[in-house]
């Protein structure tokens, strides 16, 4: 107890205002509370049933004054930061972007981030779907709830392929691992998409389509931010890949109104997927590997 005690003294606390009290689904104790005062302990008063202690108010103190002003407005940069940034200032990055050096390699990583996003949304938008539809309209049968034990082994595979895409690119190199897990998944998707009356299959296949349907991603943050000015690297990065989500967005539509053809179905449909995995694993030949090379400034 003395340890605790000690511990105790001498800590900057909060003094709150609780406002609300409620108990959570999962049969937690949830505070609702407002930081009214900063405080120090400063010594223990009881310690049973519960510590009671005195404390000293301690206001934060916001320094200001002519001298810390004049320090503010006299920082100087470091020389070679404002040098670089002053040669290498744009006013509009867009005009850069899509600007005649540019333009090709932009339209290239548009195409390729809505490959794979359509091809990604094609498949995990409807897969919930896939394992809860009735057999005779190309589902698994299994219910919405039954489903539940099927999607849970994808989304352990999803995490494993995140994590361990770049140990394997560190390897073999980020265009050849980004191939594998192409061809992997367009691979995949038709059988998973035909394993709809043999539910144990299903079973080991979802792990492995997780894998390779979403470990691929971990690439693109280093990939495309490499293919770009430092000037403009952050609003190049964000406007080529975000653009990609309208292939993305459209995917659950025309995955959606294949299955309803005529001796389609759902699990069948799935399939027109793996023609835009191939299409990525194409594009991405079209594009350099800027791995261990200096950056364009």
């Amino acid at each position: 107890m003395l340890a605790h005690i000690s511990a105790v003294l001498g800590l900057v606390c909060l003094i709150v205002a609780v406002h609300r009290l409620f108990r959570a689904p999962d049969g937690t104790i949830r505070l609702l509370v407002q930081g009214l005062d900063r405080i120090r302990i400063t010594g223990i008063v009881e310690t049973k049933p519960y510590l009671v202690g005195t404390y000293l108010r301690t206001p934060e103190k916001i320094e200001e004054g002519i001298e810390i002003e004049a320090l503010r407005r006299n920082v100087q940069e470091p020389e070679a930061w404002s040098k670089r940034r002053a040669a290498t200032r744009v006013g509009n990055p867009f005009s850069v972007i899509f600007g005649r050096d540019l333009f090709g390699r932009t339209l290239l990583i548009i195409l390729l981030g809505s490959a794979v996003q359509f091809a990604y949304w094609g498949i995990f938008f409807w897969l919930p779907a896939f394992l809860a539809r009735p057999v005779s309209q190309g589902g698994a049968g299994m219910g919405v709830v039954g489903s539940l034990g099927w999607i849970i082994p994808v989304q352990i595979g999803a995490y494993l392929g995140y994590l361990t895409f770049g140990f394997i690119a560190d390897r073999l190199g980020r265009r050849r691992t980004f191939i594998l897990f192409m061809l992997a998944a367009a691979v995949l998707v038709p059988i998973y998409g035909q394993m709809a009356r043999s539910p144990m299959l299903l079973m080991l296949l979802g792990p492995v389509l997780g894998y390779f349907g979403h470990g691929y991603f971990s690439m693109f943050g280093s990939f495309i931010a490499e293919l770009f000015p430092t000037a403009v690297r952050a609003t190049a990065q964000g406007t080529s890949y975000n653009l990609g989500r309208i292939a993305g967005a459209l995917a659950p539509y025309t995955i959606g109104a294949a299955a309803t053809l005529p001796g389609i179905g759902i699990g069948l449909a799935l399939g027109i997927t793996s023609a835009f995995f191939l299409l990525a694993a194409a594009l991405i030949f079209t594009l350099p590997d800027r791995s261990g090379q200096e950056l364009e400034p």
